[in-house]
Parts: C-alpha cells; sequence; structure tokens
C-alpha cells in the first residue's frame, strides 16, 4: 500500500512539473534558413543578405547569428567561415 501512494506522489508530482513546463511560454518559434557558406562569403556580408528590415545595426544581427546554439561549432575562438559551412540564419531576432 505504501509502495502504491509514493507511486501516486511520484506521478502527482511529475503531471505537476509538466503542467508548470508548459506553462512557460516559450519564446516564438524562430523560423530559420540553411546557408551554405561560399569562397568570398562573410558573416557581415551573409548577415545584410538576410538581416529583417527593422535591424538598424548589422551588428546586433550577427551577434544573434553567431548565439545560435546550433551555429556554436562554426564560431570557436580562431576559426573562420569556411567554404561548405552550414549557417543557420534566424529570419526574425530575438528582443
Amino acid at each position: 500500500m505504501k509502495y502504491i501512494i509514493a507511486l501516486i506522489g511520484v506521478i502527482l508530482v511529475a503531471l505537476s512539473i509538466a503542467n508548470s513546463v508548459d506553462a512557460i511560454q516559450p519564446e516564438a518559434q524562430v523560423e530559420v534558413v540553411s546557408y551554405t557558406v561560399h569562397h568570398g562569403d562573410t558573416l557581415w556580408s551573409i548577415a545584410n543578405r538576410y538581416a529583417p528590415e527593422h535591424i538598424k545595426d548589422i551588428r546586433e544581427f550577427m551577434w544573434q547569428i553567431c548565439q545560435d546554439d546550433r551555429n556554436q561549432n562554426l564560431f570557436k575562438a580562431g576559426r573562420f567561415l569556411q567554404p561548405g559551412d552550414q549557417l543557420l540564419i534566424p529570419l526574425s531576432i530575438k528582443k
């Protein structure tokens, strides 16, 4: 009987956690485009091509691209973009 009550308690806690996680609305999913880096491309030129219209400073958008977890391996210290690299570009910027 103790085990059943303990199991029910665990289930209730798990459901409570699941509901609280659902209650925290993650930021809206940002649509991304995959871009293959070509010879002569720079992060500046790529960001200029895809920056949302409301961006006043392209460096803000470049920072957003670099901070995306999916691009982390491309921006390790001392590494340059290379032809063939796949870069994921957000089509909007997080505030």
